[in-house]
């Protein structure tokens, strides 16, 4: 999502899962694509995450390129999904960094923690 037929540069990524914990990170760095309004997904989590509607994960990244939006960005993984969500945070709240605002050179490396389901 955010984007439609994206090309990367670097697309890795690498999970360990303990019990029912999941360490998960990853680096994925855009090339190319037409970027849209919608919100900024990386898909592909190994294992949904726990479906408790009051814990969402927040990863730790580090954004190396993006048009807009990656000073305040935070990484999210919902309740009962297998993907993180790159929000940007804001005085009075938070909502969706969409592809037309962080650029199809969007480059960025994080990790996420959760429970699995």
């Amino acid at each position: 999502a955010g984007y439609s037929s994206p090309s990367y540069s670097i697309q890795v990524g690498r999970y360990t899962k303990v019990g029912n914990t999941v360490r998960a990170y990853f680096r994925v760095a855009m090339s190319g694509g037409t970027v849209n309004s919608s919100g900024v997904v990386f898909s592909g989590l190994p294992y949904a995450s726990v479906n408790h509607n009051s814990v969402y994960t927040a990863g730790t990244h580090y954004t190396n390129n993006a048009s807009a939006g990656g000073e305040n960005s935070v990484l999210l993984v919902f309740p009962n999904t297998a993907a993180i969500y790159m929000y940007v945070q804001a005085a009075t709240g938070v909502g969706p960094i969409t592809g037309a605002t962080s650029g199809n050179a969007l480059d960025v490396l994080g990790q996420v923690v959760y429970e699995a389901a």
